[in-house]
Protein backbone atom coordinates (compact mmCIF):
# COMPACT_ATOMS: atom_id res chain seq x y z
CA UNK A 1 0.00 0.00 0.00
CA UNK A 2 1.07 3.24 -0.64
CA UNK A 3 2.03 5.86 1.86
CA UNK A 4 0.42 8.95 2.80
CA UNK A 5 3.78 11.04 2.23
CA UNK A 6 4.27 9.18 -1.56
CA UNK A 7 0.79 10.04 -2.12
CA UNK A 8 1.06 13.24 -1.22
CA UNK A 9 4.11 13.69 -3.56
CA UNK A 10 2.09 12.20 -6.39
CA UNK A 11 -0.84 14.32 -5.49
CA UNK A 12 1.07 17.90 -4.22
CA UNK A 13 -0.02 20.34 -7.59
CA UNK A 14 3.17 22.39 -6.55
CA UNK A 15 5.52 19.79 -7.54
CA UNK A 16 5.03 20.90 -11.07
CA UNK A 17 3.93 24.51 -11.04
CA UNK A 18 3.66 27.00 -8.33
CA UNK A 19 3.24 30.42 -10.55
CA UNK A 20 2.54 33.69 -8.92
CA UNK A 21 2.50 32.13 -5.21
CA UNK A 22 4.94 33.74 -3.50
CA UNK A 23 3.67 37.45 -4.56
CA UNK A 24 0.47 36.23 -4.47
CA UNK A 25 0.32 34.41 -0.70
CA UNK A 26 0.08 36.97 2.03
CA UNK A 27 2.75 37.29 4.68
CA UNK A 28 2.34 36.21 8.07
CA UNK A 29 1.10 38.92 11.38
CA UNK A 30 4.59 40.44 12.82
CA UNK A 31 3.50 39.56 16.45
CA UNK A 32 3.27 36.16 14.83
CA UNK A 33 7.08 36.22 13.97
CA UNK A 34 8.27 38.01 17.22
CA UNK A 35 6.88 34.96 19.40
CA UNK A 36 8.26 32.32 17.46
CA UNK A 37 11.77 34.38 17.88
CA UNK A 38 10.87 35.49 21.53
CA UNK A 39 10.03 31.62 22.65
CA UNK A 40 13.64 29.97 20.63
CA UNK A 41 15.49 32.53 22.11
CA UNK A 42 14.18 32.05 25.78
CA UNK A 43 14.83 28.33 25.56
CA UNK A 44 18.52 28.66 25.42
CA UNK A 45 19.28 32.10 25.16
CA UNK A 46 23.49 31.81 24.65
CA UNK A 47 22.81 29.95 21.74
CA UNK A 48 22.40 30.66 17.90
CA UNK A 49 18.61 29.15 17.51
CA UNK A 50 17.83 26.89 14.75
CA UNK A 51 14.63 26.78 13.32
CA UNK A 52 12.86 24.33 11.07
CA UNK A 53 10.20 26.21 8.40
CA UNK A 54 8.58 22.19 7.66
CA UNK A 55 6.80 22.88 4.33
CA UNK A 56 8.51 26.31 3.38
CA UNK A 57 6.88 26.41 -0.02
CA UNK A 58 8.53 29.62 -1.60
CA UNK A 59 9.98 30.49 1.63
CA UNK A 60 7.64 33.23 3.06
CA UNK A 61 7.99 32.73 6.22
CA UNK A 62 12.00 31.95 6.20
CA UNK A 63 12.06 35.15 5.04
CA UNK A 64 10.07 37.02 7.91
CA UNK A 65 12.23 34.85 10.50
CA UNK A 66 15.39 35.88 8.79
CA UNK A 67 14.58 39.56 8.57
CA UNK A 68 13.18 40.29 11.90
CA UNK A 69 15.71 38.22 13.88
CA UNK A 70 18.14 40.41 16.32
CA UNK A 71 20.82 37.15 17.28
CA UNK A 72 22.15 34.61 15.14
CA UNK A 73 20.10 32.17 13.55
CA UNK A 74 19.80 29.42 11.12
CA UNK A 75 16.56 28.34 9.40
CA UNK A 76 16.50 25.10 8.02
CA UNK A 77 13.82 25.07 4.92
CA UNK A 78 12.50 22.05 4.48
CA UNK A 79 10.51 21.48 0.94
CA UNK A 80 10.21 18.60 -0.91
CA UNK A 81 8.45 20.12 -3.83
CA UNK A 82 11.26 21.05 -6.69
CA UNK A 83 9.32 24.11 -8.18
CA UNK A 84 8.90 25.56 -4.33
CA UNK A 85 12.69 25.21 -4.18
CA UNK A 86 13.72 26.83 -7.28
CA UNK A 87 12.07 30.46 -5.31
CA UNK A 88 13.29 29.21 -2.27
CA UNK A 89 17.02 29.55 -3.78
CA UNK A 90 16.21 33.05 -4.78
CA UNK A 91 16.57 34.04 -1.35
CA UNK A 92 19.95 35.52 -0.71
CA UNK A 93 20.83 34.39 3.07
CA UNK A 94 24.32 32.33 3.86
CA UNK A 95 22.77 31.06 7.14
CA UNK A 96 18.94 29.52 5.17
CA UNK A 97 19.62 25.82 4.60
CA UNK A 98 17.44 24.18 1.90
CA UNK A 99 16.56 20.25 2.63
CA UNK A 100 14.64 18.51 0.00
CA UNK A 101 13.11 15.95 2.22
CA UNK A 102 9.38 15.60 3.87
CA UNK A 103 8.52 16.31 7.26
CA UNK A 104 8.45 12.89 8.37
CA UNK A 105 12.20 12.49 7.63
CA UNK A 106 13.46 15.84 7.34
CA UNK A 107 16.87 15.07 7.54
CA UNK A 108 17.83 17.24 10.10
CA UNK A 109 19.99 16.65 13.39
CA UNK A 110 18.57 14.83 16.63
CA UNK A 111 17.84 17.42 19.95
CA UNK A 112 19.13 20.32 17.83
CA UNK A 113 15.88 22.67 17.30
CA UNK A 114 14.64 25.65 19.63
CA UNK A 115 11.20 25.44 17.25
CA UNK A 116 9.36 23.89 14.50
CA UNK A 117 7.20 25.88 12.29
CA UNK A 118 4.56 24.62 9.85
CA UNK A 119 3.03 27.95 8.14
CA UNK A 120 0.14 26.46 5.72
CA UNK A 121 1.47 23.15 5.31
CA UNK A 122 0.50 20.88 7.73
CA UNK A 123 -2.47 19.53 6.37
CA UNK A 124 -0.22 18.02 3.70
CA UNK A 125 1.49 16.07 6.68
CA UNK A 126 1.04 12.53 7.75
CA UNK A 127 0.55 13.57 11.50
CA UNK A 128 1.51 10.66 13.66
CA UNK A 129 4.91 10.20 11.77
CA UNK A 130 5.38 13.76 11.85
CA UNK A 131 5.16 13.78 15.47
CA UNK A 132 7.26 11.17 16.29
CA UNK A 133 10.19 12.53 13.86
CA UNK A 134 9.62 15.77 15.80
CA UNK A 135 9.76 14.31 18.94
CA UNK A 136 13.38 13.44 17.67
CA UNK A 137 14.66 16.72 16.22
CA UNK A 138 13.29 19.20 19.09
CA UNK A 139 15.18 20.43 22.06
CA UNK A 140 12.88 19.18 25.16
CA UNK A 141 10.64 22.66 25.72
CA UNK A 142 11.04 23.34 22.45
CA UNK A 143 7.73 24.77 20.52
CA UNK A 144 6.28 23.34 17.40
CA UNK A 145 4.13 25.90 15.38
CA UNK A 146 1.14 25.03 13.17
CA UNK A 147 0.04 28.42 11.60
CA UNK A 148 -2.59 29.13 8.96
CA UNK A 149 -3.46 32.10 7.11
CA UNK A 150 -7.35 32.01 5.74
CA UNK A 151 -9.68 34.00 4.50
CA UNK A 152 -12.43 34.89 7.35
CA UNK A 153 -15.65 32.91 5.98
CA UNK A 154 -17.42 34.34 8.60
CA UNK A 155 -18.13 37.42 6.90
CA UNK A 156 -20.82 36.18 4.09
CA UNK A 157 -19.16 38.11 0.97
CA UNK A 158 -15.86 36.61 1.63
CA UNK A 159 -17.12 32.86 2.30
CA UNK A 160 -18.86 33.51 -1.28
CA UNK A 161 -15.50 34.72 -2.33
CA UNK A 162 -13.67 31.62 -1.07
CA UNK A 163 -16.24 29.05 -2.47
CA UNK A 164 -15.98 30.65 -6.01
CA UNK A 165 -11.94 30.20 -5.34
CA UNK A 166 -12.69 27.02 -3.87
CA UNK A 167 -10.00 27.55 -1.09
CA UNK A 168 -11.11 25.06 0.66
CA UNK A 169 -10.47 27.07 4.43
CA UNK A 170 -10.85 23.22 6.11
CA UNK A 171 -8.67 24.18 9.28
CA UNK A 172 -11.90 24.47 11.74
CA UNK A 173 -11.26 26.18 15.09
CA UNK A 174 -12.81 23.13 16.59
CA UNK A 175 -10.28 20.61 14.81
CA UNK A 176 -7.05 21.19 16.46
CA UNK A 177 -3.98 19.15 15.19
CA UNK A 178 -3.29 15.92 16.36
CA UNK A 179 0.50 15.30 18.21
CA UNK A 180 1.85 12.62 20.14
CA UNK A 181 1.94 11.87 23.47
CA UNK A 182 5.45 13.58 24.03
CA UNK A 183 4.37 17.37 23.86
CA UNK A 184 1.55 19.28 25.34
CA UNK A 185 -1.89 19.70 24.19
CA UNK A 186 -2.04 22.49 21.50
CA UNK A 187 -3.45 26.11 22.39
CA UNK A 188 -4.69 28.27 19.93
CA UNK A 189 -4.55 32.09 19.17
CA UNK A 190 -6.45 34.33 16.58
CA UNK A 191 -5.42 37.36 15.05
CA UNK A 192 -7.46 39.44 12.57
CA UNK A 193 -6.34 41.50 9.80
CA UNK A 194 -7.04 42.89 5.85
CA UNK A 195 -4.89 42.33 3.34
CA UNK A 196 -5.27 45.57 1.02
CA UNK A 197 -5.76 43.43 -2.28
CA UNK A 198 -6.96 45.20 -5.89
CA UNK A 199 -8.88 42.63 -7.99
CA UNK A 200 -6.19 41.73 -10.25
CA UNK A 201 -4.19 40.77 -6.95
CA UNK A 202 -7.29 38.72 -5.57
CA UNK A 203 -7.78 36.77 -9.20
CA UNK A 204 -4.16 36.08 -8.90
CA UNK A 205 -4.39 34.39 -5.15
CA UNK A 206 -7.12 32.21 -6.69
CA UNK A 207 -4.36 30.84 -9.29
CA UNK A 208 -2.39 30.19 -6.25
CA UNK A 209 -4.91 27.45 -5.15
CA UNK A 210 -4.57 23.82 -5.36
CA UNK A 211 -7.81 22.80 -6.50
CA UNK A 212 -7.07 25.65 -9.36
CA UNK A 213 -3.72 24.01 -10.14
CA UNK A 214 -5.51 20.71 -10.27
CA UNK A 215 -8.13 21.45 -12.51
CA UNK A 216 -8.27 20.60 -16.11
CA UNK A 217 -7.95 23.76 -18.55
CA UNK A 218 -11.69 24.29 -18.62
CA UNK A 219 -12.15 24.15 -15.07
CA UNK A 220 -8.96 26.87 -14.59
CA UNK A 221 -11.30 29.15 -16.75
CA UNK A 222 -14.70 28.78 -15.26
CA UNK A 223 -13.30 29.72 -11.57
CA UNK A 224 -11.63 32.85 -12.99
CA UNK A 225 -14.34 33.79 -15.15
CA UNK A 226 -16.88 33.50 -11.99
CA UNK A 227 -14.08 35.25 -10.08
CA UNK A 228 -14.00 38.21 -12.58
CA UNK A 229 -17.67 38.56 -12.38
CA UNK A 230 -18.00 38.45 -8.31
CA UNK A 231 -15.26 40.93 -8.15
CA UNK A 232 -16.42 43.18 -11.06
CA UNK A 233 -19.91 42.84 -11.41
CA UNK A 234 -21.47 41.59 -8.07
CA UNK A 235 -19.14 43.88 -5.58
CA UNK A 236 -18.73 46.70 -8.07
CA UNK A 237 -15.15 46.87 -7.77
CA UNK A 238 -12.77 49.03 -9.93
CA UNK A 239 -9.89 47.69 -11.08
CA UNK A 240 -7.76 50.45 -9.59
CA UNK A 241 -8.97 49.96 -6.41
CA UNK A 242 -8.51 48.38 -3.31
CA UNK A 243 -10.35 45.79 -1.07
CA UNK A 244 -9.56 45.38 2.17
CA UNK A 245 -9.54 41.46 2.28
CA UNK A 246 -10.37 40.15 5.66
CA UNK A 247 -8.09 37.34 6.72
CA UNK A 248 -7.27 35.36 10.03
CA UNK A 249 -4.12 33.70 11.00
CA UNK A 250 -4.65 30.63 13.51
CA UNK A 251 -1.85 29.96 15.24
CA UNK A 252 -1.33 26.78 17.32
CA UNK A 253 1.38 25.74 19.39
CA UNK A 254 2.65 22.86 21.77
CA UNK A 255 6.00 22.17 23.68
CA UNK A 256 8.18 19.35 23.61
CA UNK A 257 7.33 17.73 27.16
CA UNK A 258 10.75 15.67 27.65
Amino acid sequence: MLGRPFLNLLMNPYEFEAPDYDRSRPEYPPEVIADILRQATSLTPMKELQIADIGAGTGKLSRQLLADCRNPLTVWAVEPACSMRQELGKISAPNLEILPNQAESTGLYSTFLQAAVFAQSWHWMDELKVSLELERVLLPGATVWIIFNQLDVRIPWVKRLSRIMRSGDVHHLASPPLLGDGFTVPSLTIQHWDCPSKPEEIMRLGRTRSSYLRASSAGRKRMQTNLNWYLEKHLCIPPDNMLNLPYITMVWQAQKIS
